[in-house]
């Protein structure tokens, strides 16, 4: 399968702080977060923390916030030695629906926030999602609150997994990468399009010297 247009957003934890983004749209790299600074800046502790910009500076990081294990986002018009404007952090997914130490990683697809958003883990180990898109606005929960979102197929991260990954093209494609509970080594969960059902797929074997 060919996933043209994709953006990858690295995952980031406080022993490890790097972003980065590699698109064929108008999309520049992601800010490298110090987790010391974000920190006092919000006035508590920080577990993973991902951000993205436009090719304007527009800036948005996302984290969670500990204790309460919020999800939080932080918006800002560009690189913090010369921002113009911030916002006050709020709040996006509610921490008693988000696993404590939760990986995060997201993607931005288009420019000015077209398409963005991120995946996570619930408390019950569930890869989960929030997203937005510029034409129909929030998206996230299960059932009828969000009937694409991946939380609904109830893909079970293992209780080892420190980090994950996502990728996403300009039709609604999607690729996350996690353990699974129940598969050994790296495993995706894909889906094609905007609509389309997401599925399981395993790494594929790979031969010496390739």
């Amino acid at each position: 399968m060919l996933w043209p247009t994709v953006l990858l957003v690295c995952y980031l934890t406080t022993a490890s702080m790097a972003a980065a983004v590699n698109s064929s749209t108008a999309i520049t790299s992601a800010e490298v977060v110090n987790p010391s600074a974000l920190a006092a800046a919000i006035g508590g502790s920080v577990g993973a923390v991902f951000g993205v910009q436009t090719e304007t500076g527009d800036t948005r990081i996302i984290y969670q916030a500990l204790p309460s294990n919020n999800i939080m986002q932080l918006s800002v018009s560009g690189p913090f030695s010369n921002t113009t404007f911030s916002t006050v952090p709020f709040i996006l997914v509610p921490g008693s629906n988000v696993l404590t130490g939760t990986p995060i990683n997201g993607f931005i697809v288009g420019p000015q926030f077209t398409t963005y958003g991120f995946y996570y883990l619930a408390p019950n180990l569930v890869v989960s999602e929030w997203y937005w898109l510029s034409t129909t606005g929030i998206h996230w929960g299960t059932g009828t609150a969000c009937p694409d979102c991946i939380q609904n197929s109830g893909f079970v991260a293992s209780v080892n997994t420190i980090g994950l990954y996502a990728m996403a093209t300009v039709n609604g494609g999607r690729r996350v990468g996690v353990l699974s509970s129940d598969q050994s080594g790296i495993v995706e969960v894909d889906r094609v399009s905007f609509g389309s059902p997401y599925v399981f797929a395993r790494l594929p074997p790979t031969k010496p010297g390739t």
